[in-house]
């Protein structure tokens, strides 16, 4: 159980490090704050880098670097659920275990894979509602 606990956190730290290093960009406060009927500088606010300008580019970049994530993290858990499989020893509950590891892994990378385009879709609607 330690092992498993002490894996986990080795895990969590490791994958953890890449995302504060993308969030400790150069951040530099506005000159002035912005007035309410002026729209919002968000290359400024943005800690990805001033190259974003508006809320999409800043949505779909943090959604590259989380499919980046899942993609990378993705085969451990089909290789653990296969283990899993392969390991049951003839215990149905372990295969069946098994087999909802894999499967929930792979609906969860199709839901990642779809979050790109939902966002697009979420921004359109709002960008009508809000224009009409």
């Amino acid at each position: 159980m330690i092992k498993k606990l002490s894996l986990l956190l080795f895990v969590s730290v490791a994958f953890l490090i890449p995302i504060v290093s993308v969030f400790a960009d150069d951040i530099t406060p506005p000159a002035e704050p912005p007035v309410s009927s002026e729209v919002i500088d968000f290359g400024s606010l943005n800690p990805l880098g001033s190259a974003c300008k508006d809320l999409e580019c800043i949505l779909k970049k943090i959604l590259d670097f989380a499919l980046t994530i899942v993609m990378a993290i993705m085969p451990f858990i089909i290789l653990y659920g296969a283990y899993q499989i392969m390991t049951a020893g003839g215990d149905p509950k372990q295969f069946q275990t098994g087999g909802k590891t894999i499967l929930y892994a792979s609906i969860g990378f199709i839901i990642a894979l779809l979050a790109k385009n939902l966002v697009s879709i979420l921004l359109d609607v709002v960008n009508t509602t809000v224009g009409s």
